[in-house]
């Protein structure tokens, strides 16, 4: 497989990962709230209450998700920064 295309993979799965961090919980919070609602008797209520707290768990999920995956890429260009410059510094050794 070439290295565009596993790196397209690799963002599309990313994105959907994203996508499907957000909107799972979000989805989850209003069904909850709905049928709590319903069978409590309570209009909105807990319909309110718990989108706003799985929409910020939503968030936080996605801050940590990006929050890891930019700590991989910077760990994986200073890596290869290094391997550049050990490179460079051992051609001015030997005189190559």
């Amino acid at each position: 497989m070439s290295s565009k295309k596993y790196s397209a993979l690799k963002n599309l799965a990313l994105l959907s990962q994203l996508g499907f961090s957000m909107a799972l919980p979000i989805f989850a919070g209003v069904y909850l709230g709905s049928k709590l609602d319903d069978y409590l008797g309570t209009a909105p209520l807990f319909l309110i209450i718990f989108l706003i707290l799985f929409t910020s768990t939503s968030f936080m999920s996605l801050f940590k998700l990006a929050g890891v995956k930019s700590t991989k890429v910077k760990k994986e260009k200073s890596k290869k920064l290094r391997t550049v410059e050990e490179k460079k510094s051992f051609n001015e050794n030997t005189g190559k």
